[in-house]
């Protein structure tokens, strides 16, 4: 499975009670039609974000 074989169906943002970027983090409801399957995608925006992670979200198809 590739990246470009999947779409963002949606997206929503969690934030801590600051609402800083170093307490936040993003899920993504993914799907794919070529394999009938759907999932999430987790990444945060602080440090501890994925480099692997984000590489795949700029890849990846948002669905309008």
């Amino acid at each position: 499975m590739l990246p470009d074989e999947f779409e963002i169906d949606g997206y929503f943002r969690l934030d801590e009670e600051d609402s800083s970027a170093e307490s936040a983090s993003i899920i993504y409801a993914i799907s794919s039609k070529k394999y009938s399957v759907r999932g999430t995608l987790i990444n945060s925006f602080s440090i501890y974000s994925d480099d692997i992670t984000d590489a795949m979200i700029s890849k990846l198809k948002f669905n309008s």
